[in-house]
């Protein structure tokens, strides 16, 4: 049997290149001699029957293996790496829409490291900051925000600049929804893979179309979720409960200790409060794409070799969509609410003081 060398894609998305053949010295098996063109590599055999062999797969028949050479080409289509610089830009400010007015620039001093709005008079007279005041930028009479926009996008891809924006506008609406999954200092990084996969999971099962993207820092994972249009980030935080208490009720043995929160993090703005908000850094900042990191991923936490083409085909949902997935989750959280108390109530009564173990 002839396995040809070359690179070939697995029925899952993983590359890997076959370099050779031999031949098993006991059984005389024809076997096939590859490596990993993902993670750290390796070298492997493999039965070079099984190699070729056909696999079901999400009902489709399909190779287990399947050479460059039979992949036919795609047609670009959309906004993809080879799209010009201000087709990426428009791209990413439809999908990454946060306050326009303000925006906030990461900084680092010594071991310190943060985001503060970007201002015009920052640090410069007679910015309060300059006198060591303690008065909230929003607050401040000289203030003079430098407004989020395609100039400001263009040097965060550059690398010139690490942007946060506010995902919550003025008038408490939003245009995406994160989940924040945090690697603590302390974390286990199979732990959090392993949250991350069951909400992927169970969105999938939800028919919900997130994007997955490895944080900055490498140790984090943020869940995107886009909307067509400004919603109110109660509804958006609805939403995002509904998905994560699902999820927690399905793998009740679970603790999904590695989930930190939603963003937005708030429904609405405090009165009487000069702020933003909370801020979320936006990925594909040029530093940390360069070591794999701020790059949207698959199932498997390989980044997507084509950023820009996996973004344009992400889906966005309108807001009555949204709407009608928060009433649909109530209904069915109401129905098993009433379930729970029909059937344990009478048995809860009769045995005095026994409630608490039949609804737990």
């Amino acid at each position: 049997m002839f396995i040809k060398p070359g690179k070939y894609t697995h029925f899952r998305g993983n590359e890997y290149e076959v370099t050779d053949m031999a031949t098993h010295s006991e059984t005389h098996e024809e076997m096939v001699i590859y490596r990993a063109l993902h993670d750290n590599g390796g070298m492997w055999v493999s039965p070079a029957a099984m190699w070729n062999e056909v696999v079901d797969h999400n009902g489709r028949h399909v190779k287990r293996f399947t050479h460059e050479d039979e992949i036919a080409p795609k047609q670009s289509v959309g906004i993809h790496n080879n799209s010009s610089p201000s087709e990426k830009i428009e791209l990413f400010l439809s999908l990454f829409a946060g306050r326009e007015d303000v925006f906030a620039k990461r900084w680092e001093s010594n071991d310190r490291n943060g985001y503060s709005p970007v201002c015009n008079n920052f640090w410069k007279l007679p910015c309060p900051k300059r006198k060591k005041e303690k008065i909230k930028c929003g607050e401040c009479p000289h203030k003079e925000f430098v407004k989020y926009c395609a100039k400001e996008v263009e040097k965060h891809l550059k690398g010139d600049l690490n942007i946060g924006v506010y995902p919550m506008f003025p008038d408490e609406t939003c245009r995406f929804l994160v989940f924040d999954f945090d690697g603590k200092n302390d974390y286990d990084p199979d732990e959090l893979r392993g949250d991350v996969t069951l909400i992927r999971e169970v969105c999938s099962e939800m028919g919900i179309s997130m994007a997955v993207e490895r944080s900055r820092s490498g140790m984090g994972i943020h869940f995107w979720i886009f909307f067509t249009d400004n919603i109110p980030a109660s509804t958006a935080r609805k939403f995002g409960s509904s998905i994560i208490t699902y999820a927690m009720s399905k793998y009740h043995k679970l603790t999904f200790k590695t989930y930190d929160r939603l963003i937005p993090m708030q429904d609405t703005f405090h009165k009487g409060v000069a702020g933003f908000g909370n801020l979320i850094a936006l990925p594909l900042q040029k530093q940390p794409r360069e070591k794999g990191n701020s790059v949207f991923v698959d199932e498997n936490f390989n980044a997507y070799p084509d950023q820009w083409s996996y973004l344009y085909g992400t889906k966005k949902y309108t807001s009555a969509e949204i709407e009608a997935f928060v009433r649909q989750q109530t209904l069915t959280s109401n129905f098993v609410k009433s379930t729970l108390t029909t059937v344990y109530l009478p048995l809860a009564v009769s045995v005095q003081g026994s409630m608490k173990c039949f609804l737990i």
